[in-house]
């Protein structure tokens, strides 16, 4: 298994990222923005490949990005090592007043990638590996996903149970 994972912020076996969105993706969670930002990847040829590590609900924008299903949390670091996921996304467009969810992918240590609402942004705002976008768009969250990348291309993986 060593090797197998490029590590956050490196591209996956076909040389493009992969960018995971994790959770229940819902329409206050950033369903339609991943949709156009999937929309945005395949016209434009982007080198990204979205994934939902997780669960769509939102029934107008549920088969445009590939999902993987309900998950545990002490899951989520092997979820995230056996998909190749450079950074996550967190499209969410609903202040929260707290996101379990980003305090795990800090606790992780993957890059993140947010817009500037609720409990993600001030978690993110002091995180070495976060970004936060201004503009709730779809391109702009693109453009964002990619400084992150390249900015933290050098990052190794690190397995949780540092056996890699």
């Amino acid at each position: 298994m060593p090797g197998e994972c490029p590590g956050y912020g490196a591209k996956n076996k076909h040389g493009r990222w992969t960018v995971a969105c994790v959770g229940e993706v819902s329409k206050y969670k950033g369903s339609r923005i991943l949709a156009e930002m999937q929309m945005l990847i395949l016209n434009h040829g982007w080198p990204i490949d979205l994934i939902i590590i997780g669960i769509c609900s939102d029934k107008e924008t549920k088969w445009i990005v590939p999902e993987t299903g309900k998950y545990n949390p002490e899951e989520l670091p092997e979820i995230l090592y056996s998909h190749q996921v450079s950074a996550v996304t967190l499209p969410f467009i609903w202040p929260e007043t707290f996101s379990y969810v980003t305090n795990e992918l800090c606790a992780i240590g993957v890059p993140v990638v947010t817009f500037n609402i609720g409990a993600p942004a001030e978690r993110i705002r002091n995180y070495e590996k976060g970004l936060i976008v201004k503009e709730l768009t779809a391109k702009d969250m693109l453009i964002g996903i990619e400084c992150l990348l390249r900015k933290h291309a050098q990052y190794p993986w690190s397995h949780p149970n540092n056996d890699y």
